[in-house]
């Protein structure tokens, strides 16, 4: 089942591609990216789904693919980048920057090195570079004063428990002056689902106690961590599929309404689970059950 930090850390890449771009420190000389442009990425039948790949018309183009992690995969997770990073440089003929951010310290592992070396006796026959990010080591203010769309990671920067307060609150008078009402809301979710990753659930929401567009928050979490339980409960790839059906009519019907009988059988009828994760993820981006399908 996705994971509720999957949805919205792929939303604020979409929406701010430039934000993540200038945080894993592509400038240029100064020099912004043109356009950068998210890429199809459902590269599933040779390597999976890579969480965000984004095209950065630079002088001499280039593709920057980012994976965000909360678990402990360690080595594995490079060989996944490896196979990724060598796909997209087919598909596209472009080179590949491959970051890796870890959101919290579990994700972390000696073996992540920013380097994967194949070596065979004595030599070195595949040598493969990618980036790491560990959140918790980038400074807060960094991201207090650096972009809107990554704004959302400051929680889980350099900052003590008892100065949380204080970042919440630089990052409300941000997103008041910056943004409208409806962005806001969904920065604050993404704010709020990111806390949970660092403090537990009632901590979370005693920060942002009287947060302005807050409203579906709660209701939002609430949903995913239903289905995410529910889903591990069964396990097996029937009831994957059966949790991710009932995910995505829980979420599409707070969103969208209550779907007509067809709509009912059309999702019904789809028996991939990673089709049905793709449109949970596109359920806050769309206005109509007909527009999702």
């Amino acid at each position: 089942m996705p994971k509720p930090f999957d949805a919205v850390t792929k939303r604020l890449i979409d929406a701010h591609p430039g934000d993540w771009l200038k945080l894993v420190g592509v400038d240029a000389d100064g020099v912004e990216p043109l356009d950068p442009e998210t890429l199809d990425t459902d590269i599933s039948t040779v390597t999976g789904q890579a969480d965000r790949v984004l095209r950065v018309l630079l002088p001499e183009p280039n593709l920057h693919h980012f994976e965000l992690e909360t678990g402990h995969h360690g080595a594995n997770r490079a060989k996944w980048l490896l196979r990724t990073s060598v796909f997209l440089t087919d598909k596209y003929d472009l080179p590949v920057r491959s970051t890796l951010f870890l959101l919290r310290r579990e994700a972390d592992s000696p073996t992540l090195t920013g380097n994967l070396v194949y070596r065979h006796g004595q030599s070195n026959y595949l040598s493969f570079t990618y980036h790491v990010v560990r959140v918790w080591q980038l400074r807060v203010e960094t991201l207090l004063a650096g972009g809107i769309g990554t704004l959302p990671l400051a929680p889980l920067a350099t900052v003590s428990t008892a100065d949380l307060p204080g970042v919440v609150r630089h990052m409300a008078r941000r997103f008041e002056a910056e943004t409208e009402p409806e962005e806001q809301e969904e920065l604050w979710t993404s704010t709020r689902i990111l806390l949970g990753l660092r403090v537990k659930r009632q901590v979370a929401n005693d920060l942002l106690k009287g947060v302005r567009h807050m409203r579906d928050s709660d209701t939002y979490m609430e949903i995913l961590e239903e289905g995410e339980a529910r889903g591990e409960a069964k396990g097996e790839a029937k009831g994957k599929i059966e949790e991710a059906l009932h995910l995505l009519l829980r979420l599409g019907g707070k969103r969208l309404g209550s779907p007509s009988a067809r709509i009912q059988e059309q999702l019904a009828e789809i028996q991939d689970v990673e089709r049905l994760e793709q449109l949970i993820e596109r359920v806050f981006e769309i206005e109509s059950w007909s527009e999702l399908l």
